[in-house]
């Protein structure tokens, strides 16, 4: 039989062959087969690379386990040999046949105990060639011609996500599986029950028809899950009338509701083939996998380990004990988080609430509504922050020598650089000319504020929004994005920047952030992932000191108390807010609605997609949420 070369394959050899049998790992002797070393070696790497023909010194009676062993390995379910020599005799120079022993060891579940064992092949001396004598047995002692191994392999018990108190939040829970069972309808029926049953749970009739008739005869072909404890009785009864439907009970990894923070934490489900690709053996197809968000992200730690067993002809050769996998524990608090969810819930717009506890910094709530899309708008969302950011300007200007007493100009309107500016149409009149700081801050006077623009470098609000929590990226176990606030050159961008237009942007998670970071008097980085290493963030140039903060939270209480937000005045003597209008887009230009506000140690931001103003749209969610938190 032929053979190769042992240069072309001392790269693997140095990876599967022990140093004691390849010293110095060279280019080897300068013909395959002349030693029973370098044969021994060559068929473990061979083996490792799943063939031994062609390319090996073999003897002739190795040839029907030669050509079966590919066969062999697909038995093994995707898991794959490492072969290594573990002993060659050493009195082989002194006759002409002798014996290696060879150590397998197999990855039959991935990151699980592998599976080890030892086997014997003989090497013979040939015509001055020493050549391998395979067999079966020299793949596994117990084999014999014509049989493999069979592989049986069951997941893991799924893990938990838990809220911050231990409440569960993923979990598995008790559901139906409506359907069509196909043995149970004749085949010229199974197109007219598949098309009644898809109108009467709603959805893609012709979709659901093809789903069908491609299924195999036996299949049970679900249509829709359903809570069980949601499972309209009145539907049972429809289904009974429908030639094989069925509703057919199971158990899925489900949060509490439909919309329980749905974007964050994902879906679990029938892994895809772009999943069972990419797992590389740790996941098999049909196995349950997260799909989307955290259940995805954290995958592999919350399901576990599978147990597995191999027989041979019967005989149980391996068994691996399953290992359950480790809960994910979040931050939220699932009651907080059941009230954001319920809150966003009745815009027909995008929305999204956020809750921080400013002591910890860990978030609280973390709301997107389905009018997102399935979109984690609370977190990963970019948009202009208005009116909101002017806690952000604030900053700036104090920095600046300013204190909340001075004087300013709020004029109707203002023009910078051929473009007019003027405030929001609800602003109060009496508002208008020469007022403090102080209340052009609680009215939210956008003309005050732009025109102290020459106070500030281009690189002030930068510096601020960073004191505050915006302007930094970092790696916290959760998909998030804070905000952007570019260093404004040109007059208008400049002047818009001062009233969060232009180039600024932030995520509803990034204001929450600026009310903690005002609330706890320093940055606030929010956090998810309970036990999380806490990342090695750069400092601000201009960290936030105590004074500022204190002087910052005398604004956002007088918004309360003589401003914008005074809806909110009967909450408490501890409530803090910032209202906010943001326009965006063009012919027309439409607007969104923000609202930060600061309760005790909690700190909330609120927005609406196109909604009217923040006291008229975000206002309300927020005054509900706290009142009811």
């Amino acid at each position: 039989m032929g053979w190769v070369s042992p240069a072309r394959i001392v790269p693997a050899l140095c990876l599967s062959v022990t140093t004691a049998l390849l010293a110095g790992c060279t280019a080897g002797p300068d013909e395959p087969g002349k030693s029973p070393e370098q044969t021994a070696a060559d068929l473990a790497y061979y083996l490792s690379i799943g063939h031994i023909w062609g390319d090996l010194p073999l003897t002739a009676g190795s040839e029907s386990a030669a050509l079966a062993y590919p066969e062999l390995i697909n038995t093994a379910k995707g898991a794959w040999p490492t072969v290594t020599v573990d002993s060659v005799d050493p009195n082989s120079w002194a006759s002409t046949r002798t014996a290696a022993t060879l150590r397998w060891s197999w990855d039959i579940v991935p990151g699980g105990e592998p599976w080890t064992y030892s086997t014997k092949v003989d090497l013979v001396d040939a015509d001055g060639m020493w050549r391998a004598d395979v067999s079966m047995a020299q793949f596994h002692p117990e084999l014999d011609d014509g049989e493999g191994f069979e592989v049986r392999q069951e997941p893991g018990e799924r893990a938990e996500i838990v809220d911050r108190n231990s409440d569960p939040i993923m979990s598995a829970i008790n559901v139906q599986l409506i359907g069509i069972d196909k043995p149970s309808v004749a085949a010229a029926e199974q197109e007219g029950a598949a098309r009644e049953l898809a109108e009467l749970v709603e959805v893609d009739p012709d979709r659901f028809v093809e789903k069908v008739l491609n299924a195999g005869p036996k299949a049970f072909v679900s249509a829709i899950t359903l809570r069980a404890d949601d499972t309209d009785e009145g539907l049972l009864g429809a289904l009974e009338s429908i030639p094989g439907g069925r509703a057919v009970l199971d158990e899925a990894q489900l949060a509490p509701s439909r919309d329980f923070a749905r974007p964050l934490l994902g879906t679990v489900g029938p892994a895809t083939a772009e999943l069972v690709e990419e797992s590389k053996g740790r996941i098999a197809e049909g196995d349950e996998a997260g799909l989307s968000g955290l259940s995805r992200r954290y995958d592999e730690q919350l399901r576990g380990t599978g147990a597995s067993t191999v027989t041979i002809d019967g005989e149980q050769v391996y068994d691996s004990e399953g290992v359950a996998g480790t809960p994910l524990q979040l931050s939220l608090d699932k009651s907080m988080q059941e009230l954001a969810d319920e809150l966003v819930a009745g815009r027909d717009t995008p929305a999204a609430l956020v809750a921080i506890q400013p002591s910890s910094q860990e978030i609280l709530a973390l709301a997107s509504n389905p009018a997102a899309d399935g979109q984690a708008i609370a977190n990963t969302g970019s948009y202009p922050p208005g009116s909101t950011f002017k806690i952000v300007t604030a900053l700036a200007l104090l920095r600046s020598g300013m204190s909340p007493e001075d004087l300013v100009e709020c004029p109707s309107t203002i023009t910078v650089d051929g473009r007019t500016i003027g405030n929001y149409s609800d602003y109060p009149s009496d508002s208008l000319g020469t007022i403090t700081l102080r209340e052009a801050f609680a009215e939210s006077c956008n003309t005050a504020l732009i025109g102290e623009v020459d106070r500030l470098s281009a690189t002030d609000l930068q510096a601020a929004a960073s004191a505050l929590g915006l302007n930094h990226d970092a790696e916290l176990g959760y998909p998030f994005w804070l905000g952007e606030v570019p260093a404004a050159e040109d007059e208008l961008d400049r002047a818009v920047s001062m009233i969060g237009q232009g180039e600024v942007l932030a995520s509803p998670l990034g204001m929450a952030a600026v009310a903690a970071s005002v609330q706890a008097g320093e940055r606030v980085t929010p956090k998810l992932i309970m036990g999380a290493e806490a990342p090695a963030l750069a400092q601000p140039s201009g960290p936030l000191t105590a004074d500022e903060a204190e002087v910052l939270r005398g604004l956002m209480r007088g918004v309360v108390t003589d401003g914008s937000a005074s809806e909110l005045a009967e909450l408490g003597d501890e409530v803090m807010a910032k209202t906010g209008t943001a326009e965006h887009g063009s012919d027309p230009v439409g607007t969104h609605a923000w609202m930060v506000g600061v309760d005790g140690d909690i700190a909330v931001a609120v927005f609406v997609a196109d909604g009217k103003s923040g006291s008229s749209d975000a206002g309300p969610i927020m005054r509900e949420f706290l009142s009811r938190k």
